[in-house]
């Protein structure tokens, strides 16, 4: 099956290609870094050092990651190699570690490459990695065999299976336990994701997810002001993070509320920025006027969508914004991370699709932390209920918070788990600094 996978990827380039090309046109790839996709790389990796590369696809798993980005740039000498698939998740890397002594020295951003053996070989001929993390479900075949064939240490760290991809792999037997057991190490980020690795063959370790141990999403105190002051005080909600789809949802359920509540504003903050416009002429073609904040427009008392099609200040909208509905969730795209909202002291709303934080979800549901809804009346009667009862909201507050706070620590049982594992990566790297000082005891 591998085999035949690997000769499908290879006879497949020009519809990859094509897919490659389609998201550029997209705006979902930056044009003047497509060949990085096909295994080209846009700099010269660096001399003298060993290089771990680091890959996280989306948004989701990047935030979950950088605080062990920093731990690995404060304890090894390695370079990091920070690969992202999308143009989103790059923006923030790059926002992160824009500064020295990370990007211009410690640490390089490029697009992983799409798995072909072809392009993952030319990706792999350059940067020649000693150790490989990937993030949560980005499990693929290629890339896997081949860190594999050239003995590069690999972990798959935030390990992650929904419902889906279970039943994909049960399907091919085998197949699956065998692609996994070329990894040096399997970490799960939850019971529910262990239980479906040991269903399926694979060994595994849970530390908890790193998603519950991520720092609050930046919300500079001046942003902060200025969008408050901007959003004035008239009542408003967000829906955070949607997806295509979802918004035509949130227009409804805008309605429902403007006719109990009518100075309502309703914030929106795609998932992925690059729909503003469309999503601006859908707004305008429902009869809501709307102001996009990607273009400088700010709401007045007649806005009733404030389109928040910007990139990197989700921390901000969280920070300013009490009330918010988890996009994903209406629909069947799996939800985020809550936990990112309740650290800005959020209450929270969600649908009933939540499978990528199932055990979160299902935590603070429990805890009466959260409201759920599933259709727009049901979402606007929550609005509505958070709006008009504010000591409601302070009571899901705090039961967030307090499940938040009890389920932290997977970030240092994970670089635990990896010390190990880095050491032998780098024990090279170590012996050529010793070696040195070793010929000046020698010569002595």
């Amino acid at each position: 099956m591998l085999t035949f996978y690997r000769l499908l990827t290879i006879c497949a380039h020009p519809l990859l290609w094509g897919v490659l090309l389609w998201r550029g046109l997209r705006g979902k790839q930056e044009w003047h870094r497509l060949r990085e996709s096909v295994g080209f790389a846009s700099t010269t990796p660096p001399t003298h050092t060993k290089i771990i590369w680091l890959h996280a696809a989306s948004v989701g798993e990047v935030v979950s990651v950088l605080p062990m980005v920093e731990d690995l740039l404060a304890s090894t000498k390695a370079h990091i190699l920070f690969t992202t698939t999308t143009r989103t998740a790059a923006g923030i890397v790059h926002k992160t570690f824009s500064a020295p002594p990370h990007i211009e020295s410690r640490l390089t951003h490029q697009y992983a490459p799409f798995d072909s053996p072809l392009w993952v070989a030319r990706f792999l001929d350059h940067w020649q990695p000693v150790l490989a993390l990937r993030v949560e479900s980005e499990i693929w075949a290629n890339i896997i065999i081949a860190c594999h064939r050239r003995a590069i240490a690999h972990v798959l760290i935030n390990g992650r299976l929904s419902t889906q991809s279970h039943r994909h792999w049960q399907k091919l037997g085998a197949t699956f336990a065998q692609l996994l057991s070329y990894m040096d190490l399997v970490l799960a980020q939850d019971t529910m994701a262990a239980d479906r690795f040991t269903q399926l063959g694979v060994a595994s370790q849970c530390f908890g997810n790193l998603k519950l141990d991520a720092p609050p999403l930046p919300a500079a105190p001046d942003s902060v002001a200025a969008l408050r002051h901007t959003l004035g005080q008239r009542p408003y909600w967000l829906a955070a993070s949607t997806h295509k789809g979802e918004e035509s949802l949130i227009a409804q359920t805008h309605k429902i509320i403007e006719s109990a509540q009518h100075n309502i504003l309703t914030i929106i903050a795609p998932r992925h920025p690059e729909r503003g416009d469309v999503l601006a002429a859908y707004f305008e073609s429902q009869n809501l006027t709307t102001a996009q904040r990607s273009k400088g427009q700010t709401p007045n008392a007649d806005t009733q969508i404030y389109l928040a099609d910007t990139l990197g200040e989700l921390g901000i909208l969280f920070a300013c914004v009490p009330i918010v509905a988890m996009g994903g969730t209406f629909l069947p795209y799996g939800g985020h991370n809550a936990l990112e909202a309740v650290r800005h002291n959020c209450a929270i709303i969600h649908g009933d699709h939540t499978d990528n934080f199932a055990e979160i979800f299902v935590a603070l549901h429990k805890a009466e932390a959260t409201l759920r809804a599933s259709t727009p009346a049901a979402l606007a009667k929550c609005v509505l209920d958070l709006l008009n009862n504010p000591a409601t909201c302070t009571t899901m507050i705090e039961c967030a918070t307090q499940y938040e706070q009890s389920v932290r620590g997977a970030r240092q049982k994970t670089m635990a788990a990896l010390a190990p594992i880095i050491e032998t990566a780098l024990a090279p790297l170590i012996e050529e600094a010793l070696a040195p000082i070793a010929e000046e005891i020698g010569n002595a």
